[in-house]
């Protein structure tokens, strides 16, 4: 039954219906679990355009030919997860913050952009592990760019997924931006125990440039960084804060109207990007094409 459960809430998380079809097999009930392997068989054709992985593929052929490696192990093999693992894993009930009204999701069916669409959720769906990514998307003003990445949204956060949303804006007075809306936004849901968790040891350096959180303060003053050496260890701050919402869920970094970025802006992106650190964090952004060569003379 709980498994049953967690399908319903997350129809996308293969690893869901991973452990209900083995339950179902292992439980003597074949029939059902190759029902269940059927049913998110064709979840995923219809809403994505896509087959399973291989690691649900494999099942289904595994329980075909009744391999004995799908047996259960003996009860003196058993172990429950040491606290730390499970703290790790399993994010607390209640807890995951809703996505940002910036992102205006809920809208009409996306029915003019199904193939954009659909390389973007096969995209998404193949960044669970612990591969950095970065997507840009690039159009006209008004061709439908946010709208894209509002639905890619809702089905990352349908997938258990922590999803940031940020912007970047010619009249913004400070640096970092999109960093600054979407870990702020993120946070200010939280609680302060949850806030300092997520934080950790970063926490001193993120906040320069969230002076607001925990304030009510709307956190448009962020601090300055004079040398390269403080510019890095914020940077390394902000990946790590990046890194440990990861550690829970794949994080989905969306990044509206990057034309608009300026240089502090640029660098803290390319470092998140290039990192050698492990997160799975998958950064998505949106730009003018039109604007780049105007914007490339002034930076």
């Amino acid at each position: 039954p709980e498994l049953r459960s967690l399908v319903a809430s997350f129809p996308l998380r293969e690893k869901f219906w991973a452990h209900l079809v083995l339950a179902l097999y292992r439980t003597g009930r074949q029939a059902d679990a190759l029902a269940a392997y059927r049913e998110v068989h064709q979840l995923l054709n219809d809403e994505l355009g896509i087959e399973p992985g291989p690691a649900l593929r494999r099942l289904e052929i595994a329980i075909l030919n009744q391999e004995s490696a799908l047996d259960p192990a003996p009860q003196s093999q058993l172990r429950a997860l040491p606290p730390h693992e499970s703290e790790q894993i399993t994010p607390a009930a209640g807890t995951r913050p809703l996505l940002s009204s910036m992102l205006g999701v809920g809208g009409s069916p996306l029915l003019d952009r199904q193939d954009e669409m659909r390389a973007l959720s096969g995209m998404w769906r193949g960044s669970v592990d612990e591969r950095r990514r970065c997507v840009l998307i690039s159009g006209e003003p008004g061709i439908g760019k946010t709208r894209l990445v509002s639905h890619l949204a809702e089905l990352a956060y349908k997938d258990g997924a922590c999803v940031l949303f940020g912007r970047c804006d010619e009249a913004w007075s400070g640096p970092y931006q999109p960093f600054v809306e979407s870990l702020g936004q993120y946070l200010m849901q939280l609680s302060a125990d949850e806030v300092q968790r997520v934080l950790g040891t970063d926490e001193a350096a993120v906040r320069t440039i969230l002076p607001g959180l925990g304030t009510g303060h709307d956190g448009s003053l962020v601090a300055h960084f004079d040398s390269e050496g403080e510019r890095y260890l914020l940077f390394e701050s902000v990946i790590g804060v990046l890194a440990r919402l990861s550690a829970t869920a794949p994080l989905l970094l969306l990044i509206d109207d990057l034309h608009w970025c300026d240089r502090p802006t640029q660098a803290m992106l390319r470092h998140v990007v290039r990192s050698p650190r492990l997160a799975r964090i998958t950064v998505v952004a949106t730009y003018r094409d039109t604007d780049v060569d105007r914007r490339s003379e002034e930076h």
